[in-house]
């Protein structure tokens, strides 16, 4: 179980809220129902292009800060540890890899610092445990390096928000990303509302700017009640984004939830023989 869904149990607004009797009258109070139509035209667009599976997931979100000029170096060094990550972990025995696929990977640089994001599905969340897998890196000269480059690193264990996120990650990767972390109210009706609202407001954000939602998660590590966004955008061009992110904010039950919101654009950096 989810551990915010755990703590409010009436938050955990099913696909379908007549699936589960007693959140579904919560989410008749809250007005969950009229949604259902406009969150399966969500679903019905993503799962036309779909490859990877992100609902009911877990995943480790990492941010790492490193000095611009670093940037091709760490971006070389990547391709090299990547397979260390992406191989299958093996049943028992000795730890060789971990069997995380890499959904998202991308980059942007900001007064001489480059940042880079990257979301890693934790396929077998038992095995590898995070200190496994931190032992495993400390030993690999790859990650060695790369380490040596990196001025600030944070980790997070998330997981998909399933009341409103995508079930599916696009088989071919976006170009350029708005990734959105927000800060959300204790306020139970407020979260709900929320939660009941974004799937309109995603529909809304694909229609008129271009903008499609590609997964919603929320903090099982740090900070309680953290909510992260990626979203496919159309152009990174200021203006545009600028536009497309007055409308979000706009929204009352958007503006109402959110205590604080840090969101930036980035680009996609691929790991393969060949980066974007």
């Amino acid at each position: 179980m989810h551990r915010y869904n755990n703590e409010r149990p009436h938050l955990a607004l099913a696909r379908e809220p007549e699936d589960f009797p007693i959140i579904g009258a919560w989410a008749k109070l809250f007005g969950a129902s009229r949604f259902v139509t406009q969150k399966r035209k969500m679903a019905e667009t993503m799962a036309k292009q779909a490859a990877i599976a992100i609902d009911q997931s877990q995943f480790l979100h990492v941010t790492i800060d490193l000095p611009a000029a670093d940037k091709l170096t760490f971006v070389a060094g990547m391709r090299k540890l990547v397979p260390l990550f992406t191989r299958p972990c093996p049943a028992s025995g000795t730890i060789t890899a971990f069997g995380w696929p890499l959904v998202a990977s991308m980059t942007n640089t900001r007064k001489g610092k480059a940042r880079f994001l990257h979301l890693w599905k934790m396929a077998n969340p038992a095995r590898p445990l995070i200190s496994e897998v931190m032992e495993v890196c400390g030993a690999d000269k790859n990650y060695g390096a790369l380490d040596q480059l990196v001025d600030v690193e944070v980790q997070d264990i998330m997981h998909t928000n399933d009341s409103y996120s995508p079930r599916n990650w696009p088989v071919s990767a976006p170009k350029a990303y708005v990734h959105e972390m927000l800060d959300m109210t204790s306020d139970v009706g407020r979260l709900v509302a929320f939660e009941n609202a974004m799937p309109v407001v995603a529909l809304q954000m694909q229609e008129k700017f271009g903008w499609t939602l590609l997964l919603a998660m929320l903090s099982n590590t740090g900070k309680l009640r953290r909510f992260v966004h990626f979203w496919q955008i159309r152009t990174p061009a200021p203006a545009a984004v600028a536009a497309a992110t007055k409308f979000l904010c706009a929204q009352p039950a958007y503006a109402r939830a959110i205590r604080a919101r840090d969101a930036d654009v980035f680009q996609a950096v691929g790991y393969g023989r060949r980066s974007p």
